[in-house]
């Protein structure tokens, strides 16, 4: 840092080891301190006119510009600190990182929500735990208290505290900066830990990593062995302190895992076999009153479909909404509107079971609006905007937003089984709103955290709608067995408890 602080105050420094300052001096209290020292000696040596002259002849003035050089360099070092600490207002840093889950978390500074984005920047963690997955593809865990902050994709400083890291293959090439060095991944899982010392402990979970201290080579660990590294970049050996349980409960199968109060509407169609009327059907909860057949803003009934009432019948422990072939449409009020000129998180999801149609039936001929969907919508004519989640007559994933944009996949679902459609809507209050689809079966089921690629997502997109209404469409040639919907601020309790066991004929 001293080399770099002398280049600088030189004039001689590069734009790169400006840069290279600049993060010194972002990460280390103690590097601020001894720069600030330096500027300040470099300052008074330069205003020393003694050290410029030998011998000055009695009636010589001292030049009136060497006086102003320590003004000069102290402003210098002045200008820079203010550009580290309080910047011109510029763009808002990019995100680099998705929070997959938080569990008790206190944040020092804005609490992100479980499924936000997290921009380049620091990141402090108080207590409790988060799991967040970097858009290079490693996945860190931070426990307790942790000081870090986002580089990239691909990179994070830790400052202190504890960060586990899983990186899968992909994602090799991951580097964990700490204050003696870095930490970089070569297909592994390893956990770092920072002292309030600055004092570096790596410890190899599985795989193998590379230490590069700020002095020193390079060493490469292997699984089971560890090293530290102190501030100054020395290292050495030292006992493996392997985690126990650091997020294996994390993983259990979601279908064994719900939180409360963050699934904010259900319907499970739990109701008795038999016919009944959309009125009659008034369960599950975070509903503002039962299903109805399609109507306007006024009341006034605008289709029924190919049935006025609504089909229930039980499946194994599940109840199933059977609606037939044709079109069928049915609606309901959402006690809480949906709100997308807000910052949220949001995962909707839809269980059903899709039918095998005969050879040739599933053709792209055959009207586009058959297929399956949820829709969030208002029902104000004049208000703009909607999130449609759909499947359509080729079991294509497809997302419409009721503004001139629709954005289609080009992967299909498998018919004959079981299925589930999960969405997630990141709303945001300014900037680009995001929403991304993918359908879930037997062969790719639900992980304990959202997945890192989606059948489709938008782009360019902004809604700023207040969706007040559900509409739920079954059409086609077949009917379907609607089992359940949800709209949850988690990813877990959207998709928890779902399984592809159960078929048709159960």
């Amino acid at each position: 840092m001293r080399e770099l602080a002398a280049r600088y105050l030189n004039g001689a420094a590069t734009e790169a080891e400006v840069a290279r300052l600049s993060e010194l001096l972002r990460a280390d209290q103690g590097a601020r301190e001894e720069y600030l020292r330096l500027a300040d000696v470099h300052a008074r040596l330069a205003a020393d006119t003694s050290l410029w002259t030998h011998e000055r002849p009695r009636n010589q003035t001292v030049p009136r510009w060497k006086g102003w050089l320590l003004p000069f360099a102290a402003a210098a070092a002045v200008l820079l600190m203010a550009a580290l600490f309080w910047p011109a207002e510029k763009a808002a840093p990019p995100p680099v990182a998705t929070l997959l889950r938080a569990e008790d978390a206190v944040w020092a500074g804005g609490s992100p929500n479980e499924g936000g984005r997290l921009n380049a920047g620091p990141l402090r963690l108080s207590a409790g735990r988060a799991l967040l997955r970097l858009d290079g593809g490693a996945i860190l865990l931070l426990r307790g208290a942790v000081d870090a902050r986002l580089e990239s994709g691909g990179s994070v400083a830790l400052l202190a505290g504890e960060i586990h890291a899983q990186v899968p293959e992909a994602a090799a090439g991951f580097t964990l900066r700490a204050p003696g060095g870095d930490v970089v991944d070569l297909g592994t899982e390893f956990v770092t830990r920072v002292s309030h010392e600055s004092m570096a402990e790596v410890t190899v979970v599985k795989g193998e990593v590379e230490v590069r201290p700020r002095q020193g080579s390079a060493q490469r660990l292997t699984t089971g062995k560890a090293l530290a590294m102190e501030r100054d970049g020395s290292v050495r050996a030292t006992a493996a302190r392997l985690p126990v349980r650091a997020w294996e409960d994390w993983e259990i199968k979601p279908a064994a895992q719900r939180r409360e109060g963050a699934l904010l509407v259900h319907d499970a169609f739990e109701y008795p076999p038999g016919s009944h009327d959309p009125a009659a059907l008034n369960g599950g909860a975070g509903w503002g009153g039962p299903w109805s057949l399609l109507t306007d803003s006024q009341g006034a009934r605008i289709y029924s479909g190919a049935s006025r009432t609504m089909e229930t019948g039980a499946f194994g422990n599940a109840g199933a909404w059977l609606a037939p072939a044709g079109k069928n449409l049915r609606q309901r009020r959402l006690a809480q509107p949906l709100d997308l000129a807000q910052d949220a998180v949001r995962y909707a999801s839809l269980a059903w079971f899709e039918e095998s149609l005969p050879t040739g039936r599933r053709k792209p001929s055959a009207s586009p609006a058959s297929g399956l969907s949820l829709t969030f919508r208002s029902l104000e004519d004049a208000a703009p905007g909607c999130v449609g989640l759909r499947v359509d007559h080729l079991l294509r994933p497809r997302i419409e937003t009721g503004m001139g944009q629709g954005f289609v996949s080009r992967v299909r679902a498998t018919e004959g089984r079981r299925l589930l459609l999960v969405a997630k809507i990141l709303s945001r209050r300014e900037g680009e709103d995001e929403i991304m689809l993918r359908v879930f079966d037997a062969d790719d089921p639900p992980g304990a955290w959202e997945p890192e690629e989606w059948d489709i997502r938008t782009r360019g997109l902004r809604l700023d709608a207040v969706l007040d209404h559900v509409i739920l469409q079954s059409s086609g040639p077949s009917p379907r067995r609607i089992e359940e919907v949800r709209l949850a601020s988690a990813w877990l309790d959207a998709v928890a408890g779902w399984s592809a066991e159960l078929t048709n004929d159960e």
